[in-house]
């Protein structure tokens, strides 16, 4: 295997093991998925009941790291559960392989300095920023069963 692929099948090692850690606050296990979008307009707005706040607020706090935007100016645009067809999270990118595998979490869409982020994540605490979303999210809302 020659060094770009060596490289490759690290990144996605780093990847499984990134989505196999366990996050800092788990999800609350008892929160039921629900399938509509959820939405709010406040900046300062909790997140909906479906989507546990530590993953809202590591999305925030990525958004802020790369746009220099502050917390209190990022707003929720909509939140919802998701589950994703494989371990791109509905964001694929060029010349990358992902893991074949069905995973729940959430599309977090945030508006920063009049732009608008649409984040993809796992249930862990895993996130990927979706620059150049597809026209097909990747993945289904989650339902309630």
């Amino acid at each position: 295997m020659g060094d770009s692929g060596r490289r490759s099948a690290a990144a996605v090692l780093i990847a499984g093991l990134v989505a196999c850690a366990e996050p800092s606050a788990p999800p609350d296990p008892q929160a039921a998925p629900d399938d509509r979008a959820s939405s709010s307009t406040d900046s300062d707005a909790t997140p909906p009941a479906d989507i546990p706040e530590p993953i809202v607020s590591a999305v925030r706090q990525d958004l802020a790291q790369r746009s220099g935007a502050t917390l209190d100016s990022i707003r929720l645009v909509s939140a919802r559960a998701m589950r994703w067809n494989d371990g791109s999270m509905g964001c694929p990118q060029p010349g990358q392989s992902y893991m074949q595998v069905i995973l729940d979490g959430f599309q977090v869409i945030l508006e920063a300095q009049g732009r608008s982020y649409d984040y993809r994540t796992d249930t862990r605490g895993g996130l990927v920023l979706c620059e150049n979303p597809p026209p097909n999210p990747g993945g289904q809302p989650r339902d309630a069963s």
